[in-house]
């Protein structure tokens, strides 16, 4: 669902504008994430409980494709002009970091 959501989020933010763009997918990813957290465990509703959190992933993923993309383009187009390549290696840096820390927090528990 990434790269669908890079595509439709891609053609949004040309149409309606990074910002606005970029709220609209972290409202959806946050939104998905409290879905995903309320749902029945599967003692409570079975099958249906694996489809709804099937569901809220592909959700989370099609808005993750429109948040880095945007992200990104978001950064570039309003870093200070000697500082572009800088600002965006530390956000992209910055998606490696929260995975490396979510893999410390598996391990350690």
């Amino acid at each position: 669902m990434r790269p669908v959501g890079a595509l439709v989020f891609g053609h949004i933010g040309d149409k309606w504008g990074r910002k606005t763009t970029f709220f609209l997918v972290l409202v959806i990813m946050g939104v998905a994430t409290v879905v995903m957290g309320s749902l029945p465990t599967y003692a409570q509703a079975g099958v249906l409980s694996t489809i709804g959190l099937f569901i809220t992933r592909l959700i989370q993923g099609f808005s993750i494709g429109g948040e880095i993309g945007g992200m990104a383009t978001y950064i570039v187009e309003n870093a200070p002009a000697g500082k572009r390549a800088y600002y965006t290696s530390i956000a992209s840096g910055m998606i490696t970091a929260g995975l490396f820390l979510a893999t410390l927090t598996i391990y350690s528990t």
